[in-house]
C-alpha cells in the first residue's frame, strides 16, 4: 500500500467510524497503526485470555475500527487504480494532490473547500457500484453481520456520493 492509499485508507475509515462507532475513536489512531504494520494481527478478535485482565472490549462486541480499515483500504486501492487510470497523463504528484483534497473534504473540520472537478468526471455510477461490491465482499470476508456489512458498503458510497454531489456550489435560485 503506498502513502496515497494509506491516506485514503484512514480517512475514509475515520468518516465511518466516526458516524458508526463514535466510542472507538480516541483509540482510531493506534488502531490504525497497527492495521498498517500488520493488518491480519488487527483483525484477530483476541480471546479473554489475551486481555490483561481477562476480559476486554472483544469480549462484549467486535470492534469496527479495523474492519471499517480493512474495507477502506480496499476501496482505496480501487479508487487509487481508477482515479490513476483516469488522470496518468498529470503525472503522479497531481493524483497524490488529488487523493488528498479529496479525502481531506471528508474531515468534519474540514475547510469550506470543494472537491476537484477531475474527481466528479472519475467517480462514474459504475465505480460507485463497484465500490459497494468491494465493501460488502471485504466485510463478509471478516464475517461482519450482514445489517452492518451493508451499512459499511453503503456508508462508503455515500460518502463518496455526498463528496461528489457537493463538490460544485449550487446556483441559488
Amino acid at each position: 500500500m503506498n502513502e496515497q492509499e494509506r491516506d485514503l485508507t484512514a480517512e475514509l475509515a475515520q468518516a465511518f467510524v466516526s458516524r458508526s462507532a463514535p466510542d472507538e475513536l480516541p483509540l482510531f489512531g493506534a488502531m490504525s497503526e497497527v492495521y498498517f504494520r500488520d493488518p491480519e494481527r488487527a483483525l484477530a478478535q483476541p480471546s479473554s485470555k489475551e486481555q490483561p485482565l481477562g476480559f476486554g472490549v472483544a469480549d462484549a462486541a467486535m470492534l469496527i475500527t479495523p474492519v471499517a480499515l480493512k474495507v477502506a483500504a480496499e476501496v482505496a486501492r480501487f479508487i487509487s487504480r481508477e482515479l490513476g487510470k483516469h488522470l496518468q497523463e498529470e503525472g503522479s504528484g497531481f493524483l497524490k494532490s488529488l487523493v488528498q483534497r479529496v479525502f481531506q473534504w471528508f474531515k468534519p473540520s474540514r475547510a469550506q473547500t470543494h472537491p476537484p472537478k477531475a474527481v466528479l468526471q472519475g467517480l462514474t455510477p459504475e465505480m460507485l457500484v463497484k465500490v459497494h461490491a468491494i465493501a460488502l465482499a471485504q466485510a463478509h470476508q471478516v464475517d461482519l453481520p450482514e445489517d452492518k456489512a451493508q451499512l459499511l458498503a453503503d456508508s462508503m458510497v455515500g460518502s463518496l456520493s455526498m463528496a461528489a454531489a457537493t463538490a460544485v456550489p449550487q446556483p441559488s435560485a
